[in-house]
């Protein structure tokens, strides 16, 4: 074991320790899925990071304190960001390589995947998906994410919501 330099504060030595966690403490969000890869350690952290060319590695504190789970997705390379929540976890957010946005048909594909997992999902990103053109032209913005413009209705394309769309 690493001795402690006399510099070095209990909380300095507690954040370098949960940045090395071997494995999260935590259920896998979703389980035999080999599209959904969870990225369950620091180490897998970093190899993402390192293949995504981002900044996962410096998530591992937020995952070991399970404040956050990280999802790779395996068929088109992308990130998915998940809230953990008191049962469950949540859609945050998606990443592409270096932080961009990942192209709308990706994102229909992981949500379908992640709400047949039981995962929550945002209504701008599930039920509420056709009133987002509404939002944009009326000025209403989620200022908490900047791919206000990642899920765009094509005409082609409907989530299986079981909620008939009113508007």
């Amino acid at each position: 074991m690493a001795t402690l330099k006399s510099e070095t504060s209990l909380g300095q030595w507690v954040k370098s320790w949960l940045s090395r966690a071997t494995t999260f403490c935590m259920p896998p969000p979703v389980e035999g899925d080999p599209d959904l890869v969870y990225l369950s350690s620091a180490a897998a952290l970093r190899d993402a990071s390192r293949r995504f060319c981002n900044c996962l590695r410096d998530k591992a504190m937020i995952c070991a304190l399970q404040r956050s789970a990280f999802l790779e997705y395996r068929p088109s390379p992308a990130i998915i960001e998940l809230q953990v929540l008191d049962r469950g976890y949540a859609l945050d957010r998606l990443y592409g390589r270096q932080n961009s946005g990942v192209d709308s048909q990706t994102a229909y594909a992981i949500i379908r995947k992640l709400r047949a997992s039981g995962i929550r999902v945002p209504a701008r990103d599930a039920q509420a998906l056709p009133l987002n053109r509404v939002a944009r032209f009326a000025h209403v913005f989620d200022f908490t994410r900047d791919d206000l413009d990642i899920l765009e209705e094509p005409t082609d394309w409907k989530l299986d919501l079981g909620v008939d769309n009113a508007a």
